[in-house]
């Protein structure tokens, strides 16, 4: 495995690599070749991308959380049961 240094790269604070950015990683209970449409999600995880400092952060949601569900005039419902929705 390769090891890049990145602190140097950035010639400007503009950059857009420069910006932080979030992902969502979501794991689906769907089946391997089948469709994930109607699935349900089994695991969230929301990465946040920090460049200019080299650092990524990484927190995990529980499954059993509680949210509103916009689509579902905002009830109150698991958050792995939102990817249904989607």
């Amino acid at each position: 495995m390769n090891i890049i240094d990145i602190t140097n790269s950035f010639s400007s604070v503009n950059c857009v690599l420069c910006v932080p950015f979030n992902i969502l990683v979501i794991g689906v209970d769907a089946y391997a070749n089948q469709p994930t449409e109607g699935s349900r999600s089994d695991g969230l995880i929301v990465i946040r991308v920090i460049p200019y400092l080299a650092q990524i952060k990484m927190v995990s949601i529980p499954r059993d959380t509680y949210a509103e569900i916009p689509c579902e005039n905002y009830k109150q419902d698991k958050i792995t049961h939102s990817h249904h929705f989607w």
